[in-house]
């Protein structure tokens, strides 16, 4: 699927159920990944960040998510890996995916989420390196010999070094 024109109803239905679930704990929810970029394919997951008024995430926190129907992702699933501090939360309905990103209060991964999402729709040879990026490394995983249907750490990885290096580059975007 590409950008998230298609997907807005589910972004918006989400953003609402997790700003009634989580109340003033959440101060702030973000669409970010692929769905949140025009011009770029992604698996059709809607990608949220939510901007914590806590510096921790708390059991009260997760198990009403959990109950509004995002319970928490394995983090060893490789296509999902978070940075050590966010937790990851999805959708418990497989028709409409989304990853929940709990970004604790003071967190650098909430400034950078933005930021990235914010410099690669501002600048589209950005975005076109990062297609490339994915497509290589999508590429590597359908390669024959290779299980189908499951992202392996390669893909997670160089997406994960391919925004490091890019980082800096949306910061200086930025100033």
């Amino acid at each position: 699927p590409a950008h998230g024109r298609g997907r807005r109803p589910l972004r918006v239905r989400a953003a609402r159920r997790l700003s009634a679930v989580l109340g003033s704990v959440a101060v702030g929810i973000e669409h970010v990944g692929a769905t949140a970029l025009p011009g770029t394919r992604g698996q059709g997951i809607v990608d949220l960040a939510v901007h914590l008024a806590e510096p921790e995430i708390t059991g009260p926190t997760t198990r009403n998510l959990t109950r509004a129907g995002f319970p928490p992702l394995g983090t060893e699933e490789p296509a999902v890996a978070a940075e050590p501090g966010i937790h990851l939360h999805g959708s418990a309905d497989p028709g409409n995916p989304v990853v929940v990103r709990l970004v604790p209060a003071g967190h650098p991964g909430w400034d950078s989420a933005v930021l990235l999402r914010d410099w690669l729709r501002a600048v589209p040879e950005a975005r076109a390196t990062l297609v490339e990026v994915k497509d290589r490394a999508l590429g590597e995983v359908r390669s024959p010999g290779r299980a189908t249907g499951s992202r392996p750490a390669g893909y997670a990885s160089a997406k994960a070094e391919w925004f490091s290096r890019s980082l800096p580059v949306a910061r200086d975007w930025a100033r």
